[in-house]
């Protein structure tokens, strides 16, 4: 889907997935993972690309913790993906929210999807 060479869970990445409850379905574990391959870097999925608690945090709350050493670009990242979650994948309500036009945020998910392939 992402055209990005399998990369594997390190292991406390999978002990993350693992510790979780996945109070939704199995389409909620799939956008995690998916998340996950396109926030990754380098030759393994690690904690930091696994984002299942402050998913729910920030569907309960309008705002979230930022942590310090984030690029801007990192941040604005996690915030399209962060959204998309909160809007259920609806990219459409999701470019709404954010303040940019469907196709900015469409061009946004294939540049991290080319980052993430070369």
């Amino acid at each position: 889907m992402n055209q990005k060479v399998p990369v594997p869970l390190n292991g406390r990445a999978l002990d993350k997935i693992r510790q979780w409850t996945w109070p939704g379905n199995v389409r909620e574990l799939e956008n995690v993972i998916e998340r996950a391959v396109l926030l990754s870097q380098g030759d393994e999925i690690s904690t930091d690309s696994i984002l299942i608690e402050e998913d729910k945090n920030i569907s309960q709350s309008s705002s979230f913790t930022l942590n310090a050493g984030l690029t801007i670009a990192e941040m604005e990242r996690l915030l399209i993906f962060k959204t998309l979650d909160q809007t259920a994948q609806n990219r459409t309500k999701a470019a709404k929210l954010l303040g940019i036009s469907i196709r900015t945020l469409r061009n946004k998910l294939h540049e991290y999807q080319e980052v993430n392939c070369g």
